[in-house]
This record gives structure tokens, sequence and C-alpha cells, in this order.
């Protein structure tokens, strides 16, 4: 219905999750992803991931890329969605660096969660 205002961290922030995640683990959420417009992952290191939560999805996916020397680092987190929403499982943390040449070089590796943050809270 228009623009929507995202809020910079520190605002209209819940912490949803902390602690060490990782790749193919479960995250037990303090109340329900869908009570949230967004969800943020932070990773232990690299830039957080911003992923929308649709009402009625069962999954959330995301991912950010960064610029390094002549290379891509880009990190990726997907995760299904329990009825509820209180859990997230089955999830795929991984980052992916790509070093550029002839031919390009990429390398497949995980990262662990941090946290997990809740914004845009739904008005009920």
């Amino acid at each position: 219905d228009g623009n929507l205002q995202i809020p910079v961290m520190g605002e209209d922030i819940t912490t949803l999750f902390t602690g060490a995640l990782s790749d193919m683990s479960y995250a037990n959420l303090s109340e329900s992803a869908y009570n949230f417009r967004f969800l943020v992952v932070k990773p232990s290191s690299g830039p957080n991931i911003l992923m929308p939560v649709l009402s009625d999805a069962a999954s959330v996916a995301g991912g950010v890329s960064i610029p390094i020397a002549e290379a891509y680092d880009t990190y990726m987190f997907s995760a299904n969605i329990a009825d509820n929403g209180n859990i997230l499982g089955d999830n795929r943390n991984v980052k992916i660096t790509t070093t550029l040449g002839n031919p390009a070089q990429t390398i497949y590796s995980t990262f662990t969660v941090a946290a997990i943050y809740g914004i845009c809270r739904i008005s009920s």
C-alpha cells in the first residue's frame, strides 16, 4: 500500500535468538517470526542478512555479497519455519568466496549465526 520505513538497527528491533547456530541446526526463537515483516541474521563474522517474512511462507531465505580484493564473499541463509513460527530449522548457513580470474575459483564454507532479530513488528 505504499512505502515501508525500514528501521535502523536499534529502532524497533526484537532479539529472537542469540547463541551459536551452525549449519543444519535449529533456532528456537523467543517469539514467532510471523510477528515481524523482516528477520535479520547476524553471522559471527560478516555482514547482516535481511530477509522478508511472508505471512503464508513456510521458509525464509536471503543473502548479501561484499566485494573484497579481486573477489566476492557471499553470505546466504535459508531456513524452514515451523507452523507456529517459533522455530527456524534445517538451516543453510553458506559462505561462498569467488576469486575472479580465468577461470574463476569458488570456495564454499559455512558460517555460524550469532543472533537473529525481528524488525518491523506487525501490529495486531
